[in-house]
């Protein structure tokens, strides 16, 4: 059997916690606009989407109320990014036009994917077991 990588020898990556445009309704579209960050910023690698859920999702709805008042119909999503990315695209999604520009902003972003869950209010999907 092979080894199993331990946690020092595995690459680092943080978390982003994303607030999404509207017109973004399917992970297709999402992984599309990714695919033209990663060829503008020119990212090691592209970042994998974990989490999405478009505007008219509850959790989206529930976000937009108690989360963020000044944002109304927009989708939230969670990116895994390779730890040498990260400073370039929060950088990039941070700033103010970034929802008009990308389509996507910054909200939040960790070593650990459960406190950008926390602080989104996005549950952990329940695992399916075969």
């Amino acid at each position: 059997m092979a080894k199993r990588l331990t946690k020092a020898l595995r690459g680092k990556r943080r978390w982003v916690g994303l607030v999404c445009a509207s017109n973004l309704k399917t992970r297709n579209d999402i992984e599309q606009k990714l695919d033209q960050l990663v060829q503008q910023l020119g990212l090691s690698k592209t970042p994998r989407l974990m989490d999405f859920f478009h505007s008219e999702t509850e959790t989206s709805r529930r976000f937009c109320t108690d989360y963020d008042k000044h944002q109304e119909n927009v989708g939230v999503m969670i990116l895994r990014v390779v730890h040498e990315d990260t400073p370039v695209l929060r950088a990039t999604l941070g700033e103010e036009a970034a929802l008009e520009r990308h389509g996507m902003t910054t909200y939040t972003t960790s070593g650990k994917i459960r406190l950008v869950r926390l602080r989104m209010g996005i549950e952990k999907p329940k695992r399916h077991k075969g």
